[in-house]
């Protein structure tokens, strides 16, 4: 029998038939496709030939039996509130470049901001073996959270950070220095009457802006600063700006710090339906630094947030195969300030 990879003899389909039809052992062709001809002491020559021969008739190895040997099965999940939010877009892009390069299948599951959904995704990527998580989580502790726990997944959460977490290590911008800042800068430009547009208070990132907000708000000595919101999606936000501008008027206020990026959409459409000029009539200055923050008219100063630098700390904690976290040893990252033109100064 020939050992050519061009006889026209039917095509392998297992490591016994390539081995047989090469004339080398099982143990030979399963070293040589995974890298390992050294160990097993087979020759370039013999190695080259496996190599040139498997990859001639597609054959790929047995990735189950692998997965059974290692305990291993290299999927990582990975869960965000909103895959269609440029924030979670821009940060599963570089996480999961990030995740291949280093061996990895991600698995992407969008909970939608429900904390049903998150659990119902999480338990799901829990049965299929996954060998690590990465979570931004909607709200609170759920049974997925304890099956991962149960389980010892490694678990690392993004961006928002379960409350009273003493359990998975977590990465986040620091939101509360973030807002913090921005409300700062808002009134250093003069506006005394400042609206903060919240999303969901169920986040513990919206909950460390709104703190910000307000800490600035009681430092810069200021009144009547109200707080209106309740979700993080584009139609309930801008029914919230419509309902303030009816009961109070566009004059109640001259400037707007927006919390989040489908939240300032939802603002925008209802400045625009109820013409309230930017900046002229109010100020804004917007998280995050969306990818038409700069096409819209005028260009939005906005909170950029450290998103690809963020990507690749939670791979490095992953592939660390770290379990444990607290409050005092989550990693928080700084966030700029991009002035453009939609801040007036009173």
């Amino acid at each position: 029998m020939s050992d050519s990879p061009g006889d026209k003899e039917e095509a392998p389909r297992t490591l016994k038939q390539l081995a047989k039809k090469l004339g080398v052992s099982p143990a030979a062709i399963s070293l040589s496709l995974n890298g390992r001809a050294r160990e097993g002491r087979i020759s370039p020559e013999t190695e080259k030939r496996i190599i040139e021969a498997a990859e001639h008739y597609g054959f790929r190895p047995n990735k189950l039996a692998k997965q059974l040997r290692s305990g291993k099965t290299s999927l990582i999940g990975v869960v965000v509130p909103d895959i269609a939010n440029p924030f979670f877009a821009e940060f599963l892009q570089a996480a999961e470049i990030e995740l291949r390069e280093a061996g990895n299948v991600v698995l992407i599951g969008d909970s939608r901001e429900q904390e049903t959904i998150e659990n119902e995704i999480i338990l799901g990527m829990c049965d299929q073996r996954v060998d690590a998580l990465i979570v931004a989580p909607v709200g609170e502790w759920h049974a997925g959270f304890q099956e991962v726990t149960r389980t010892r997944t490694p678990l690392v959460l993004f961006d928002r950070v379960l409350k009273d977490n003493d359990k998975f290590p977590a990465v986040c911008s620091d939101h509360y220095q973030a807002a913090f800042d921005a409300t700062s800068h808002l009134i250093e430009c003069g506006h005394r009457q400042i609206l903060c547009l919240r999303g969901s208070s169920e986040s513990f990132a919206d909950e460390q802006r709104v703190l910000g907000f307000q800490a600035a708000i009681q430092k810069g000595k200021l009144q009547d600063c109200p707080i209106i919101g309740t979700s993080y999606d584009r139609e309930p936000s801008a029914e919230a700006v419509a309902a303030f501008l009816q009961e109070e008027g566009a004059g109640k206020v001259t400037a707007c710090l927006s919390l989040g990026g489908q939240i300032t959409l939802g603002l925008l459409d209802t400045l625009r339906t109820e013409k309230v000029d930017i900046p002229a009539e109010w100020s804004l200055l917007a998280f995050d630094d969306q990818p038409w923050a700069t096409l819209t008219t005028p260009a939005l100063t906005t909170v950029r947030q450290p998103i690809r630098r963020m990507a690749k700390r939670v791979v490095e904690l992953v592939l660390s195969g770290e379990t444990s976290g607290s409050p005092e040893t989550d990693q928080h990252f700084a966030c700029d300030i991009l002035q453009r033109d939609s801040i007036r100064q009173l």
